[in-house]
This record gives structure tokens, C-alpha cells and sequence, in this order.
């Protein structure tokens, strides 16, 4: 009996799900192994806790996938070799029947001169840590946090809760994708806790200890970089189909364009002809999961089903005592209704404990994890409309 190998890569959210979902689902003899660069999962959507003194919230990987019967590789992924099946590691290959690429996305360091060289950041792992020894050293400077989407309002919110000097910059509004009144909440928040706020104003150059504003002016302090983020390099490296965004293109099954053997989930892949999707663990989990059962459907010699998901909310934390949790239509545009205060803070905990714990359920019950759908639409074919969800 033929033995198939899937190789996952990547150890976040997308990718240890789909890991634990094809091991107990997959058929038996199926070898499956998971490529990480570290050997824990980290919850990245506390990293803003984090940089402001939060004990670091890891979990090793043997406790998540160990009951799965996944094999972890500890590895520094360098490339795909389409046309040997193999992935390129720092020390090695591996070779794989399929490969499902989730790698996850990186700190833009790019869009501003200067911020790679000298800002602190809370946006990925290896960046928080170094943020959160230079907060702890017990620099009185001002910490200058340069965007104004959900992780540079936490982060400000969290530093500046715990008596830290801290402005904000952004070059929009603060939080434009929120309804006004929910932006209005956030910004009253941040000036509570004595955040100095400059929306619609651009950064030019970030120096070690000045911001400099492309209105000549300049703000003393440490730039703490928030200006968003930029899939894995993979697609290149692989010489898989990319958008221009930098992300694999994959179909309606999150198969990759250019590779019938690789799938990709998380924010390193673009489903073409969809509408964008956040990058977050809010679409790299559902994806993880639907990668996971097309690969299984895959291996069955099965049809796999079309990726569907919607968007719920918007959730971010203000500190640790108030939140903000905005509702959002399926394709995540703000509606007037929002929860805050400790209600707010109270539903994002609950999201946060949510995720990891889905995690750990999932490797007792592989299947278990379910995600938002929309409705199927009029004239769906009836196997989708049958198939257990």
C-alpha cells in the first residue's frame, strides 16, 4: 500500500490546525510532518501584551501535534523543489507526496525608511522580544507608535496603561475601517490613558531616537513600527503563482495555481478571484482547516469542496480592562453596533482563550473545528449543500 507524505510548513495558526485535521483524517498510512522554525507555537495576537511586560504565551509544538502522531521538524524553510518534491531546509530536505504551505506573514519593514534599522516592533515574534527588552530596561524616552490599524491601538493602549509615555502617529485616521462612533470610543480611550494622538500625518525617516514627519517636524523618541505586514517569500522561492501582493494564488480549494501537488493557507495565500481576506488567525485558522480537509479529500481520490467563510467582528483590546468589538458584514465592512468597555474586553478574551483552545481540541477530535460560512447561494450543487459542515 502506497504511503503518502504531507509536509506542512509553517508552525502558527493555519498550519498546526491542518496538521492535527489531516493526521486524524486522513487515510491510514498517511505520514504526516510539520516544518517550523521554532519548536513552540506562540500566540501572536498577544504579542502587544507582550512588549509592554506580559510573560511570552508559547506552547511547545510536542503538546499541540505530539497525540496527532505529527512528526515535528525544527527548520528554517529556504524554498520548494517542484520538480524533485522536496523542501529546501537551512540543514537538508524533506520530500513530500503534498505540501501545504503556511508560513504565515512578516513585519512590513519596507514602507518606511529607516524603521527596519531602528524601530522596535510587536508584530512578530523575534521583533517583540526585542521591543520588550528595551521597554523592561527601563528607558524613559517616548515610545512613538507609527500606524493606526488594530495592532498599533493595542500596542499604545497596552504601553501607555502600564505608565508608559507613548504617541501615536498615523497617516490616516485612527481605526478607518470602524464604524465612527466605535473610532470615536477608541480614540476617547487612548487620550484617557494619556496617548498624545497625530492622525492624518505622515512619517518621512525613522532614526535610533527621532521620528521625522514629512511636514518637517520631528518627534523625539523610539519608533515602535506598526505599518502592517507581508506574506512569507516562498511563493518566490518556490516560483509558485503569486499576486501581487506576494501571496500564493490558489483556487476556490486553496490549491496552488502552478502546483497540483501544494496548497497554501493563512496569510501567506490569495484565493483568486475572491474578495481580500484579513490577515489574521481569524482566516488563517478556517483555512488551515479547509486546506487540511481538501488535501484529505485529495488523497480519498474525492472532488474537494469550495473555501467559503465570512467575516463576524473586528476584536481589540484597549488595555486590560476595556475592549472595543466591532460587527462587520460578511465581507468585513463595519456595521453601526459595537460592544466596549469590559463587555468588549471580555469578548476579545474569550476569542483569544478560543483559539488555542480550538488547538487543543482539535488534536483530540480531528473535524471538530467549524468556522463562519455564508449561506450557500441558490443552485449550489446538492453534494455541497449535504456535505456535514
Amino acid at each position: 500500500m502506497k504511503q503518502d507524505r504531507v509536509v506542512v510548513l509553517g508552525g502558527g495558526y493555519a498550519g498546526i490546525l491542518a496538521a492535527q485535521r489531516i493526521a486524524g483524517r486522513a487515510p491510514a498510512g498517511t505520514r504526516v510532518e510539520l516544518i517550523s522554525d521554532r519548536p513552540h507555537f506562540t500566540e501572536r495576537i498577544r504579542l502587544h501584551e507582550r512588549v509592554a511586560g506580559s510573560a511570552p504565551r508559547r506552547i511547545p509544538l510536542q503538546r499541540l501535534l505530539g497525540r496527532a502522531g505529527v512528526t515535528i521538524r525544527v527548520g528554517r524553510v529556504e524554498g520548494i523543489d517542484r520538480s524533485a518534491g522536496t523542501v529546501r531546509l537551512d540543514g537538508g530536505s524533506v520530500p513530500f507526496d503534498l505540501a501545504l504551505v503556511a508560513t504565515g506573514s512578516r513585519t512590513d519593514w519596507e514602507r518606511i525608511a529607516g524603521a527596519a534599522e531602528h524601530a522596535l516592533s510587536p508584530c512578530d515574534e523575534e521583533a517583540a522580544e526585542r521591543m520588550a527588552a528595551h521597554v523592561a530596561s527601563g528607558n524613559l524616552a517616548p515610545l512613538v507608535v507609527v500606524g493606526g490599524g488594530l495592532t498599533a491601538v493595542e500596542t499604545a493602549a497596552e504601553l501607555a496603561e502600564r505608565g508608559h509615555v507613548v504617541r501615536l502617529v498615523t497617516a490616516g485616521p485612527v481605526l478607518p475601517d470602524h464604524a465612527p462612533a466605535a473610532r470615536a470610543y477608541a480614540v476617547g480611550v487612548l487620550r484617557a490613558l494619556g496617548v498624545r494622538l497625530r492622525e492624518e500625518t505622515r512619517v518621512a525617516v525613522i532614526e535610533r531616537d527621532a521620528v521625522h514627519l514629512a511636514d518637517g517636524e520631528t518627534i523625539a523618541g523610539r519608533a515602535v513600527w506598526c505599518g502592517g505586514f507581508v506574506p512569507h517569500p516562498i511563493a518566490y522561492d518556490a516560483d509558485l503563482a503569486a499576486a501581487p501582493s506576494g501571496q500564493i494564488l490558489v483556487d476556490a480549494s486553496l490549491r496552488s495555481r502552478s502546483d497540483p501537488r501544494s496548497f497554501a493557507a493563512g496569510d501567506v495565500a490569495r484565493v483568486e478571484g475572491s474578495a481580500h481576506l484579513r490577515m489574521g488567525c481569524v482566516t488563517a485558522m478556517p483555512m488551515g482547516a479547509h486546506a487540511a480537509d481538501s488535501i484529505v479529500a485529495r488523497l480519498r481520490g474525492k472532488e474537494a469542496d469550495a473555501f467559503r467563510f465570512r467575516f463576524l467582528v473586528q476584536c481589540l483590546s484597549l488595555g486590560r480592562r476595556q475592549g472595543l468589538v466591532q460587527t462587520v458584514d460578511p465581507w468585513d465592512r463595519a456595521l453601526p453596533r459595537f460592544f466596549r468597555g469590559r463587555t468588549g474586553a471580555w469578548i476579545k478574551e474569550r476569542v483569544c482563550r478560543l483559539s488555542v483552545g480550538a488547538l487543543e481540541w482539535e488534536q483530540r477530535l480531528p473535524g471538530l473545528y467549524r468556522w463562519p460560512r455564508p449561506p450557500l447561494q441558490h443552485g449550489a450543487p446538492l453534494r455541497e449543500r449535504l456535505l456535514p459542515r
